[in-house]
């Protein structure tokens, strides 16, 4: 969906996680990304698998709150070329989100901003001057794109009615991933060993997962993937 690779620019994963789209996009060629989470277990995880991938040193990592962090990012004058919003779904005020990014001078001219969301909510298609290009669903997970074109806004900062995919930079190559409703546990782990290791597995699809929804399974980059409780 967005992608596949890129040429410079950075990335901020506002509720990163584990990290999984932001490390995904410095491997397919954004030169910085800055990771932000309220939660100190993921603030670690982050900081393990960027290590992990050898990418330590294109990125920040900082624990704390998402609008407290947009101010933060504000007084340092930062510009981001991609962002992702994938925030717990009973969250469901990221267009509010993309207006403080917004006031706060943090997008680049073209910016992509990509929302992570709950499918049964379904956010505007204009938000502060960015335009939603494409909407997926992939069971209760739905990913909204919005783009930043500077040069299509109106003297009021509305953007027009139509928007380049091509120069949003969007693959219209989209994998519905429907999620497999699993079956109860019929037999208990039969020790602490195989506990870990089925949550590792689980683990992974789920990350796995998230990447393939934002990037499309055929184009994934393999990343470390970490346990992460979100």
């Amino acid at each position: 969906m967005i992608g596949p690779y890129f040429d410079g620019g950075t990335v901020l994963d506002l509720f990163a996680g584990t990290g999984a789209l932001g490390i995904e996009s410095l491997s397919r060629g954004m030169e910085k990304g800055i990771f932000i989470d309220r939660d100190p277990v993921s603030v670690r995880v982050v900081r393990e698998n960027l290590a992990a991938t050898a990418l330590s040193d294109r990125a920040e990592v900082y624990r704390s709150d998402a609008q407290k962090a947009v101010k933060l990012l504000a007084r340092r004058r930062m510009l981001f070329d991609l962002v992702f919003l994938d925030p717990p779904y009973r969250m469901r005020d990221m267009d509010a989100m993309i207006e403080r990014l917004r006031e706060a001078g943090l997008l680049a001219p073209r910016a992509t901003v990509v929302v992570e969301h709950d499918a049964a909510h379904e956010y505007p298609h204009r938000v502060a001057g960015l335009a939603a290009v494409r909407r997926s669903v992939y069971g209760d997970t739905a990913v909204t794109i919005y783009k930043l074109a500077e040069e299509m806004a109106d003297a009021d900062g509305e953007v027009e009615d139509e928007v380049d995919e091509d120069e949003a930079q969007i693959e219209c190559e989209v994998e519905v991933k429907a999620e497999a409703e699993g079956e109860e546990a019929k037999v208990e782990a039969e020790s602490k060993v195989d506990d870990e290791a089925e949550a590792e597995t689980e683990a992974k699809v789920c990350v796995e997962t998230k990447i393939d929804v934002v990037y499309g399974e055929e184009d994934r980059i393999p990343t470390a993937r970490k346990k992460m409780d979100l």
